[in-house]
């Protein structure tokens, strides 16, 4: 099968090739109709959503994805992808909001979930990435093919798949490792649920 290629870059290898697209703080509008729903935008943030080392977890487990499903993962990079949070604001100590993740009830107000709908029309595929966008998962079903699984960030990782990590636990080696651990887990969950687009 011929390798897919980055409708923006044109060689699937940058890995901020669509990151211009439609993208806020919280918000990536993509170019495909797979998405992701992380928590909320935190202090580097900026201009784009899950940057820093979630993001970067995210792209080195796209790598496994693409690989393993080019037709349903089809880029490299997350900005390829729909991106969302379960909240718009940005929260970080940094930024001195008080605290970095959403409360749930932040996060099911009517309001905010119509915001999240509409960030997410036209998606064949919601990854819902963690705890608090898991929170979503109900008022999304059936309108959306919803998966909850869990988040690319650092805790996230080690909580969930720092076994696969040897003897090296320096995180430029154990991300790639745990993020591999990730992208492999989400698939066997698509497999679970019998999930295909």
């Amino acid at each position: 099968m011929p390798r897919q290629l980055c409708a923006t870059c044109g060689d699937g290898e940058t890995p901020t090739c669509a990151k211009a697209i439609g993208s806020t703080s919280h918000f990536n509008k993509g170019l495909c109709d797979v998405a992701f729903v992380f928590s909320a935008p935190g202090t580097l943030e900026d201009e784009a959503p899950v940057s820093g080392h979630t993001g970067e977890s995210l792209d080195f487990a796209l790598e496994r994805l693409h690989r393993e499903r080019p037709r349903q993962f089809p880029h490299r990079s997350r900005y390829g992808y729909r991106i969302t949070n379960s909240v718009e604001e940005r929260m970080s100590g940094a930024l001195g909001s008080g605290r970095t993740e959403p409360k749930k009830h932040d996060v099911l107000l009517p309001s905010n979930v119509i915001r999240v709908k509409r960030d997410l029309e036209g998606m064949k595929l919601v990854i819902l990435c963690g705890l608090r966008p898991g929170w979503l998962a109900e008022k999304l079903c059936p309108e959306f093919t919803v998966i909850t699984w869990s988040h690319t960030g650092d805790r996230a990782l080690w909580r969930k798949f720092g076994d696969v990590v040897q003897d090296d636990r320096r995180m430029i080696v154990a991300r790639p490792l745990m993020a591999d651990a990730w992208a492999e887990g989400l698939l066997a969950e698509m497999d679970r649920l019998s999930i295909s687009l």
